[in-house]
């Protein structure tokens, strides 16, 4: 039987170990982290309903959309002119 061979984009570690995260009762979650958990679930929840009527759209794009509804319209548009706008190049 030949090898499995584990292919990655140039710059991704691939990791053989185990993962040691275990499990958190929802109960032992500080209140503050219970109700954002809580808000985040409802969203992701919401934003796979809407992916669902609309099959061409992107889930995580969805609720991106979702998380930046409390702002304003120029809130939104001044925090993506500032991540999206062109930095200088260093030589």
């Amino acid at each position: 039987m030949p090898a499995i061979v584990l292919v990655a984009p140039r710059g991704v570690h691939i990791s053989r170990e185990v993962c040691n995260n275990f499990p958190v009762a929802f109960a032992e979650v500080a209140s503050e982290e219970r109700d954002w958990l809580q808000k985040n679930e409802a969203r992701w929840r919401r934003a796979h309903a809407i992916a669902t009527k609309y099959p061409h759209l992107d889930v995580s794009d969805i609720y991106h959309v979702l998380c930046t509804f409390h702002e304003s319209p120029s809130q939104r548009v001044r925090r993506s002119l500032a991540h999206g706008r062109l930095r200088p190049r260093t030589r």
